[in-house]
This record gives C-alpha cells, structure tokens and sequence, in this order.
C-alpha cells in the first residue's frame, strides 16, 4: 500500500498537549512542516490527518503532498 516508503507518525501531543477542538490545525502544521524539511520523500505522497472531539465527531482530510 505504501510502496518503498514508509509511513511517518508526526503525532505533536508530547509537544503540546491536549489541545481537543484545535487539534486538526496543530496535525496539518505539523504534516505541512514535514513535507517541507523532507520535500524529496514528501514529494508525490498522500497526507493523512484524522481528528475525533470528545463528543465523537470525526473529521478526516487527505493532502497531496508536493
């Protein structure tokens, strides 16, 4: 499913918290960063970004990476 790369976990909690309804925000920072400090690997690549909220709503967005 991922070819020859493997996928990398950019999860920002131990960074900055619980940060609930704002979280989806601090994810796509931290993807968009990624991408930039390793654009040849990012390059071509699918971003995923998932969020759920205490009341249990879901959001997912997908990023084509350049």
């Amino acid at each position: 499913m991922f070819g020859a790369a493997a996928p990398a976990d950019l999860t920002p909690t131990a960074l900055i918290g619980d940060t609930g309804a704002a979280a989806a925000a601090f994810q796509a920072a931290a993807l968009l960063s990624y991408a930039e400090d390793h654009a040849a690997e990012a390059a071509g690549r699918i971003g995923v970004i998932t969020s759920v909220d205490r009341t249990g709503t879901v959001g997912c967005a997908l990023l084509g990476l350049r």
